[in-house]
């Protein structure tokens, strides 16, 4: 089955009936650069589950995988910048993947989970599951700012 869910996610689910405990659940995010889709794949085979980021060739029908999780997780997503693809994948650092250089820049979490990124310039804003903003400097990874709006409607 697949469920678009808004102009930017599409969800497709794919059950194989030679073994019908083999699940495999996608999770797309469509980003196209270069004639590549990226996204994330989440394939569960009895209780083994593993989280990928990946590029899909259309023309050539292949797949490559970037980032493996050896785990489901299922929060995973995947942004893109100017030629990088960030990935919040195992739940402990945001991912940049530089799809020119292949080179990979972790930045780490704060206090929560990061749900979603926008790259400025030379900075990075990371909103977190907690409603708190990380600011990073793009190119060293070193946290500029960590800041949570308060009730008052000042930031902390």
């Amino acid at each position: 089955s697949a469920a678009l869910v808004d102009n930017e996610y599409l969800v497709v689910t794919i059950s194989f009936f030679e073994n019908p405990s083999a699940i495999i659940t996608i999770s797309l995010s469509l980003i196209i650069f270069a004639a590549l889709l990226y996204g994330i794949v989440i394939s569960t085979q009895e209780e083994d589950s593993i989280t990928r980021t990946f590029s899909f060739n259309p023309i050539t029908k292949t797949i490559s995988y970037i980032l493996t999780y050896p785990d489901e997780d299922t929060t995973a997503f995947t942004s893109f910048g100017t030629q990088v693809l960030f990935t919040n994948i195992g739940k402990t650092v945001v991912y940049a993947c530089n799809l020119k250089t292949k080179r990979n820049l972790q930045y780490k979490r704060s206090s929560a989970m990061a749900v979603k990124v926008a790259p400025l310039s030379d900075k990075l804003a990371v909103l977190n599951s907690d409603g708190s903003v990380t600011w990073y400097n793009l190119n060293t990874q070193a946290v500029l700012a960590d800041r949570v709006l308060l009730r008052s409607g000042n930031w902390n």
